[in-house]
């Protein structure tokens, strides 16, 4: 929950004694401001800012980061009673410090206090506490956090960011709707199940392919990557990757993942050459690096 645009709003009471319309007053305070974009949304959303000054549009821009803080909390308070590793929860805990006891108890009060009381700089100062405790928070975690997308940025954008193939990654995470509400530890499920799917569909490839082959080189090497794919991937990596998420061991779904992508790449290499399936075998490969990334910043 990024307070930038929200403080530039407050300094924007050193406009007070430039004369603008009324219908302008958004648009021309939101100039001020480092997302215009944002900025005009946020104020138009709210029926005060029809008849504020600048002194109201930022009490309106701090209510709303009230509102945002309030969101965080509750998000924090839920993940707090889900989350299995230690570091994260530590994190977690320290979090609600920080919005609870600073913004909400602090910050914000002795922001909207200075508003009202006419002195523009302490409020202006109540703000940047709450964008640093924003960011404080998000460094905890060192690394991405589950409650990015509150703290700062999309989670999936700032999650994808930190693995090999950023595209293959946000596309694989948007298709599933089940990323718009995950933390860290369910886009790493989201991926896994990916893969096991992307792995279903090489072998049933791998088995089409094994009743038409004439080549006798091409059917072992066929047959090896059907063990590979049946016994190894979807029978023992991707299955071990999926309960140690849920127990709390990254480190050994980093494992299992990992052994997923050496498995791809141990059927490619079984061709000697260009493959029948070197499209599957480099989905599979690809799609579990991502994987083994994202459960990376778990550990």
């Amino acid at each position: 929950m990024r307070s930038s645009v929200f403080l530039l709003c407050v300094m924007g009471l050193s406009l007070t004694q430039i004369e603008f319309s009324t219908s302008d007053l958004v648009k021309q305070t939101c100039k001020h401001t480092p997302n215009y974009d944002l900025c005009v949304k946020t104020l138009l959303s709210d029926p005060r800012s029809s008849h504020a000054d600048v002194a109201g549009l930022a009490m309106v821009m701090v209510d709303v980061i009230k509102a945002k803080t309030i969101a965080t909390l509750h998000r924090i308070s839920e993940l707090l009673g889900t989350t299995r590793y230690p570091k994260t929860k530590a994190a977690l805990r320290r979090c609600v410090e920080l919005y609870d006891n600073a913004v909400l108890k602090a910050d914000l009060p002795s922001a909207m206090q200075a508003l009202k009381t006419g002195v523009p700089k302490f409020a202006e100062e109540g703000t940047n506490d709450a964008a640093n405790e924003a960011d404080s928070c998000e460094r905890t975690f060192s690394g991405a956090s589950p409650i990015t997308s509150f703290n700062r940025a999309d989670l999936v954008d700032q999650t994808c960011k930190q693995t090999p193939n950023y595209d293959l990654c946000v596309k694989t995470l948007r298709a599933d709707p089940r990323s718009s509400t995950a933390d860290v530890t369910g886009l790493a499920l989201v991926t896994v199940d990916a893969i096991k799917a992307k792995a279903t569909a090489t072998l049933d490839r791998i088995n089409g392919l094994l009743g038409t082959t004439p080549d006798p080189k091409t059917k072992a090497a066929l047959s090896h990557c059907g063990e590979l794919y049946d016994n190894a991937v979807l029978k023992a990596d991707i299955p071990s990757a999926i309960e140690a998420l849920k127990k709390g061991n990254p480190k050994f779904a980093e494992q299992g993942v990992n052994d997923a992508a050496n498995e791809a790449d141990s059927c490619e290499r079984a061709f000697g050459g260009a493959s029948p399936i070197t499209s599957f075998n480099r989905s599979v490969s690809d799609l579990s690096r991502v994987a083994s990334a994202i459960i990376g910043l778990l550990s």
